[in-house]
């Protein structure tokens, strides 16, 4: 059974304890809240569709029929645990009794606003310190319980999904400003959970609360981040957790059950908050079922003694540490993976020799190990000039992308540009080309072949052999400038839009701004016009060195494989800022943009299935490669001096660090930072034993 029935020995049902957590199996409490402190150490938390990482001072609450379970990690933990029943409560305050509170990283105007949680900390230490010592009376307990709730629902109700680095909820704490508000999204949520398996609609719920529907509409999304529908399915999926671990009923059936018309749009949804589907959540949580809890329960002594040594003293978080908790990633490296789906990936191949070479960067980077080719877009025979020879040379690259459009340039003469590819291929001594042709405007059949055959023969003619490929639309839908394209930003947008369906970059438009040399101006091209390459080179460069084969494709992190080595690569998409590109041609707000870049989303990376040791490259993509934050620094100058260029071209690298995993035992961790707005690729290669 999940519901874990919690035993009070007083008659004010509230009790504390402090121990050391081996395990406490996927549960959850009917009537009961849960809160947790983190005394010492860290310990892993299962919550809803996230793992955590809790570390010293960290606070989490367990709400009524919420799933959880808690692991040890490496070394000692201490954990004070507190359950409250609220039914017990609900005399003096319904209110709490229908709230669903959010243990999680406080803002306020956008900034951490750390006070209510080190208030929460010091008055659970206190009642747990009286609970255990039974050392208040009834009354004193029920005030203190009655006290404990009330700050609950004063501070930790005002939940808004956030996509920022993955999909989180933060604890809005300006909503405490509107209560009017507040209470509205707490009796939404009190219905929905009470409802979520009937046909709904937020008409229906509008008429009954009589408010009119486009203004509830506008309240919901802006307190919570989500739509009426959002939340619904939301609580759906979660309540289908429950069906999903103890039943074996079939999927179609707890679909139906939780109040989904359809079994895919259950799947659907479930993938979406859960990033796995039903069948995998079931087969991944169901055998941690069967575990027994085990825990070190300390003493009444011992445990206020341990309370008293940390009371009053307040947690100081790291420097740049953007939540409260660390998102664990669970790998598992023997999952069947599947074939990268994407055709258009094909062109985004690279070589080695393009790698940045100066202060033994290259070196470096090489020793990930991967020979990629790149594949250059050309819309006209003007791209058939002579830098662009000196690239493929210089990158060995032998492949083009060709666009086609009959409809958009009816008068564009491709027998013209096929003549001038083979004068190309002559001047360059080329002896093989690859030559991909998106056909943008669509054409018969005969007509490609047609076109297909005039540009072998232009080859034959040069003594170079042009090898023609289509491919579907692939080339960029993004248009006019945009200083977006300059900075940090545009690394996650690269890689989301080429890792998710959906989304409109597609393929990189140029290599080579346009631009006067060592000035930036929006232009797309991955590298500037003096040699200078921007954020955008190194997102495709991320994009390259990625597998073959799929092992998850998640939100903000994808998993591949190639033979028996691994490629991890996480980024921070964040929602807010990518769904207008249009605003950033204005440097100015782009530039107050760029000020939120400082702190950097942490990871715990848990391996499992893995044979032998690796060793690990890890490369961080973050504001040290954003061209566009370098040049507001030096006050966008209309051009750089030499000695400028070449202080860009020295240090705008990503950082690199190397390391060993021993993953004999079959499981390994690996503790990762991925700077804000940026991304980190990691690249195990298993070792030779």
């Amino acid at each position: 059974m999940l519901d874990k029935r919690i035993e009070y020995d007083t008659k004010v049902p509230i009790r504390a304890y402090v121990s050391h957590i081996y395990q406490q199996p996927v549960h959850a409490h009917h009537e009961d809240l849960e809160l947790i402190v983190v005394m010492k150490g860290t310990i892993r938390v299962i919550v809803g569709f996230r793992t955590l990482l809790l570390g010293d001072g960290d606070v989490m609450v367990f709400n009524d029929k919420e799933l959880h379970g808690i692991y040890e990690t490496e070394g000692e933990n201490l954990v004070l645990t507190m359950h409250i029943k609220i039914k017990y409560f609900r005399k003096y305050n319904e209110t709490a009794y229908s709230s669903f509170f959010l243990m999680a990283a406080t803002y306020l105007n956008g900034l951490r606003y750390d006070k209510p949680l080190e208030e929460l900390r010091e008055q659970l230490f206190n009642i747990a310190k009286a609970q255990i010592a039974q050392a208040a009376s009834d009354e004193k307990m029920e005030t203190m319980g009655k006290d404990l709730l009330a700050q609950l629902l004063a501070d930790f109700q005002y939940f808004y999904y956030s996509t920022s680095g993955g999909k989180h909820f933060i604890n809005r704490y300006e909503g405490k400003n509107n209560q009017a508000q507040a209470a509205r999204i707490r009796m939404l949520m009190y219905y929905l959970w009470e409802n979520y398996n009937q046909k709904i609609t937020l008409q229906e719920y509008a008429d009954e609360s009589h408010i009119n529907m486009y203004y509830l509409s506008h309240i919901i999304k802006d307190s919570t981040g989500l739509s009426f529908q959002e939340l619904l399915s939301f609580t759906r999926v979660e309540a289908s957790e429950t069906l999903l671990l103890e039943t074996d009923k079939k999927i179609s059936e707890i679909a139906f059950e939780c109040g989904f018309s359809a079994t895919r749009y259950y799947v659907k949804h479930f993938e979406k908050w859960f990033q796995i589907s039903p069948e995998e959540y079931r087969a991944k949580h169901t055998s941690r079922l069967t575990l027994k809890t085990k825990e070190d329960i300390l003493a009444g002594a011992e445990a206020i003694d341990m309370i008293d040594a940390l009371s009053g003293q307040k947690r100081h978080l790291p420097a740049g540490k953007s939540y409260f908790y660390t998102d664990v990633i669970e790998i598992d490296v023997g999952k069947k993976s599947k074939t990268r789906r994407k055709r258009y990936q094909q062109l985004i191949e690279w070589d080695c020799n393009f790698l940045p070479e100066e202060a033994g960067m290259g070196d470096s980077l090489k020793a990930i190990g991967e020979s990629f080719r790149l594949c250059v877009p050309v819309m006209s025979a003007k791209s058939l000039n002579s830098r662009l020879l000196a690239f493929l040379q210089e990158s060995s690259a032998h492949s083009l992308l060709f666009v086609y459009d009959a409809k958009a340039s009816p008068g564009m003469n491709y027998d013209a540009f096929a003549q001038a590819m083979g004068r190309f291929c002559r001047s360059g001594k080329l002896s093989s080309l690859v030559l991909y042709i998106e056909y943008a405007g669509g054409l018969p059949e005969t007509e490609k072949d047609e076109i297909a055959k005039v540009f072998r023969e232009a080859g034959e003619a040069a003594s170079c052999r042009i090898a023609i490929k289509e491919v579907c639309r692939c080339s960029s839908a993004f248009s006019g400038r945009n200083y977006f394209l300059d900075s940090i930003y545009a690394v996650p947008w690269i890689i989301r839009s080429n890792l998710k369906s959906g989304h409109e970059q597609r393929f990189m438009s140029k290599i080579f701004d346009e631009s006067t040399a060592g000035v930036i101006n929006g232009e797309a091209g991955m590298i500037t016009a003096s040699h200078i390459k921007k954020p955008s080179y190194y997102a495709y460069m991320c994009l390259a060195l990625l597998g073959n084969e799929i092992v998850e494709n998640s939100e903000g992190y994808i998993v591949t494989k190639k033979n028996q080595d691994l490629v991890i690569l996480l980024y921070d998409y964040d929602n807010s800022v990518f769904h207008n590109l249009e605003k950033y041609s204005d440097c100015s707000k782009l530039a107050m943009l760029r000020f939120a870049t400082k702190k950097n989303k942490e990871y715990k990376l848990e391996l499992s299935n893995l044979e032998g040791r690796y060793t690990v490259t890890e490369i961080r993509f973050g504001k040290e490669i954003c061209l566009f934050s370098k040049m507001v620094d030096l006050g966008m100058p209309e051009m750089l001096m030499l000695e400028e260029e070449q202080n860009m071209r020295d240090f705008m690298k990503p950082r690199l660090e190397f390391s060993v995993v021993d993953g004999r035992n079959g499981t390994a961790s690996l503790d990762v930072k991925v700077p804000r707005y940026g991304a980190a690729l990691l690249r195990l290669r298993k070792m030779m034993e």
